[in-house]
């Protein structure tokens, strides 16, 4: 978790693969999920995410659990190194029983 941030929900740091596609031009991609929340994610992508852009995405869940599916919104992109984006996504319909799938995982309880 990180401190003096003002959430409503707490994140925990992750590493699991995310697979992306823009819901407008249907275009995949795939990036590195490094931290979740009950409301949203920070990804890790090559390119640069356009704050706005609807996203449906997958995140490789560990330990033999199906993907988490969902989708979000670009909230914010940064580009972090030459090849290197970090952005945070808002979820758009947040579905808690796959979310807690999520933290189950983590040994975290939601």
């Amino acid at each position: 978790m990180y401190k003096n941030e003002r959430r409503m929900f707490d994140r925990f740091m992750v590493d699991f693969s995310a697979e992306i596609k823009t819901v407008e031009a249907q275009e995949n991609s795939y990036g590195q999920c490094h931290d979740v929340s009950a409301t949203g994610m920070g990804l890790f992508t090559e390119d640069k995410l356009i704050p706005n852009t609807k996203l449906e995405l997958w995140l490789g869940v560990p330990n033999g659990h199906p993907p988490f599916h969902g989708s979000a919104r670009v909230i914010w992109s940064k580009q972090v190194q030459e090849d290197k984006w970090r952005s945070g996504l808002e979820f758009e319909k947040v579905d808690f029983m796959s979310i807690r799938r999520i933290f189950t995982t983590l040994g975290q309880k939601a």
